[in-house]
């Protein structure tokens, strides 16, 4: 387990975790949006760029991307074929 230098109890744009004592530290944000837009690829690159964006606030070099979509129940299953 990690030693959190930045998290809730400061919150910033991003978390900041230490690894091991006096290791490398890394910087892990979390975005949310609903599909206020019907082009999934927009709104992927919307949802990229803000979490790219509060990355670049703390001086961080992103490494990793994870996105995390929720589809509404009633959406086609060709909207979860373009999202793959």
């Amino acid at each position: 387990h990690g030693k959190m230098i930045l998290g809730l109890d400061s919150p910033d744009d991003c978390a900041v975790l230490e690894a091991e004592p006096g290791g490398p530290v890394t910087v892990h944000t979390v975005d949310y949006f609903r599909a206020f837009i019907s082009d999934p690829y927009a709104l992927g690159r919307i949802a990229a760029t803000h979490a790219l964006s509060d990355c670049h606030a703390m001086g961080a070099q992103p490494e990793v991307a994870l996105a995390l979509v929720t589809l509404p129940v009633a959406v086609d299953a060709s909207s979860e074929d373009d999202l793959v």
